[in-house]
């Protein structure tokens, strides 16, 4: 999946909308952003904030793509960015090969 629609599944996650003013501008509430502003792929906290949105299910299945067999180790604390929105992709069925 490339980058670009990572990001763009992320945000609708994160509870984003792409405004119709501008194709490349993104408005959650009284907030407009530009698309590199929404870096999941590099921001810790954005991720964050998007897996405390996760329902209880869902949480789970993202802790099973990231950690398959409940391997609890130091890998999820030391998972980067692009791994954990994998995982979140997959979870929540917005991931494409």
């Amino acid at each position: 999946m490339i980058k670009e629609r990572q990001i763009e599944e992320m945000a609708k996650l994160d509870g984003w909308v792409k405004t119709c003013d501008a194709p490349d501008i993104w408005e959650k509430g009284r907030y407009c952003v530009g698309p590199e502003s929404l870096d999941y792929l590099h921001d810790h906290n954005a991720v964050q904030r998007v897996i405390d949105g996760l329902d209880d299910d869902t949480k789970k299945q993202y802790w099973n793509f990231l950690m398959p067999n409940w391997d609890w180790d130091y890998k999820s604390v030391g998972a980067t960015c692009r791994q954990k929105v994998e995982a979140i992709l997959k979870a929540t069925g917005r991931w494409e090969e």
